[in-house]
């Protein structure tokens, strides 16, 4: 049983708020502040579930369970660079992590250009560091030689 579940976990089983939250074009720091706050206070009282995120459209929010050092599950998407970390100041002694990568695309030949973007969030300090606000969102387009590109070396 336990294969069985750390198969699924590595196929992107993962912890999620059982709602769906509504969509946003853009999340600013301070609204993925707020949103984490009351994340926090939500998240005792309510049970997150099992599942899996599978292609996200553009504006999804999402909310996790995610101990800080578990990889991010697998979300169906494919991005063309390497995630970049920083951390900044949010106020009252604490510090929130983002994780953002940019030129992502749904193989298979859904999207022709790679648009997407995923930004991670959450407290490093002064919070609960294993609840992480995910939000995918339109970002920059790569040209389309380069999804192709990169769509061969997936094949």
């Amino acid at each position: 049983m336990t294969s069985n579940f750390q198969q699924a976990q590595a196929e992107g089983l993962c912890l999620r708020y059982p709602e769906n939250l509504p969509l946003h074009r853009e999340i600013s720091y301070e609204t993925a502040v707020n949103m984490l706050l009351r994340a926090m206070a939500m998240s005792t009282t309510v049970p997150f579930s099992w599942g899996f995120i599978d292609k996200p459209p553009e504006g999804s929010v999402l909310l996790l369970f995610l101990p800080p050092q578990s990889p991010f599950p697998n979300d169906g998407l494919r991005f063309q660079e390497q995630e970049v970390k920083f951390t900044m100041p949010a106020g009252n002694n604490r510090e929130l992590e983002v994780h953002e990568l940019k030129f992502g695309f749904i193989p298979g030949g859904q999207d022709s250009n790679a648009w997407r973007c995923r930004r991670r969030y959450r407290f490093i300090k002064g919070g609960n560091p294993s609840l992480v606000l995910v939000h995918y969102a339109q970002g920059p387009q790569a040209r389309e030689s380069r999804v192709l590109r990169f769509r061969r070396i997936l094949d």
